[in-house]
């Protein structure tokens, strides 16, 4: 099965680094090197120069679409007997009469 990354953990052990942690990032310009920028584009999707030199709030804002969908991936493709659960989500019991 495909390896859905859903998290900065993830990401940063899939580009092979030992951490990825864009909040910790103390300036507004994330300022990452370009080789690492390169790897981490071709793994999500967003553009190097966004890693290198863009804007932590548009990097975080763009993170958290990549992870949602990869959320999403890895829920649709599950297999019926790894399906993910939701325990919160209970069916609805109609109470007295029916409509």
């Amino acid at each position: 099965m495909k390896k859905f990354i859903t998290n900065q953990k993830e990401l940063a052990e899939a580009a092979g680094c030992s951490e990825i942690h864009i909040s910790k990032v103390k300036q507004r310009k994330v300022g990452l090197s370009e080789d690492l920028a390169a790897k981490l584009s071709e793994i999500t999707g967003i553009k190097a120069y966004t890693w290198a030199a863009g804007s932590k709030a548009s990097l975080k804002k763009q993170l958290r679409k990549f992870f949602r969908a990869q959320k999403l991936k890895k829920f649709y493709m599950a297999g019926e007997d790894d399906m993910v659960t939701f325990p919160r989500l209970k069916p609805i019991e109609a109470e007295g009469n029916d409509i």
